[in-house]
Order: C-alpha cells, then structure tokens, then sequence
C-alpha cells in the first residue's frame, strides 16, 4: 500500500466479475490471514512430528520394537506363562478332542 500512496496497514477492496462464478469480493487482508494461517499449520504439524520422533527414540533406547507398545519384560508372541514347555523352545503337545465327538467330527 505504500508503493501506491497508502498508509501502512491500509487494505484494498477488489471487485473482480467471473463470467461462470460471478461477483467475487477480495480484500486484501484475506491473503495476509491465509498466510498466517499456512505458518500455524504447519509449525503445528512440526510439533506433532517432533513428539512422534522423541517417543519412537525413546523406544528404540529402551529396547521395545517400534510400533508394538511392550516392555522388554513382556513376555514374547509365542510364550505362554504357565504352559509346560511354551517358552522353553519344546514342542506343545496337540490338544485332546472333546469328550462326546468321535470318528469324523473330531
């Protein structure tokens, strides 16, 4: 505005006609608060990046794999706490069918 003989802050009213659109009414200011909001925005979404980064670094030090949410005292996928021979690497014996199903059904 100043380039043109205006005053510091002062706005400009652009009235353009579209053929399809029809009247549109630009201020001047409005490419001002698209572009505070674009810098918001994205220093947000900076933020949330950061965040994301810190925790995945924090898990890696404490030794979980990231992505599944454990504590390396869990116990792994294929232990079963109280099963005979489930942690210890020997095979499980197969479960015995039910009482009541013989031949075909089981």
């Amino acid at each position: 505005a100043l380039l043109a003989g205006g005053s510091v802050l002062q706005s400009w009213i652009i009235d353009i006609h579209a053929p399809l659109i029809g009247d549109i009414h630009l201020v001047t200011s409005l490419f001002f608060d698209i572009g505070v909001y674009l810098v918001v925005v994205g220093l947000v979404l900076d933020i949330l990046r950061s965040l994301g980064a810190e925790i995945d670094r924090q898990s890696e030090a404490d030794g979980d794999a990231p992505g599944l949410g454990g504590t390396p005292d869990d116990p792994a996928p294929g232990d079963l706490p109280g099963v005979p021979g489930a942690s210890s690497g020997q095979p499980v014996p197969p479960a015995l069918p039910s009482a009541g199903r013989t031949g075909a059904d089981a």
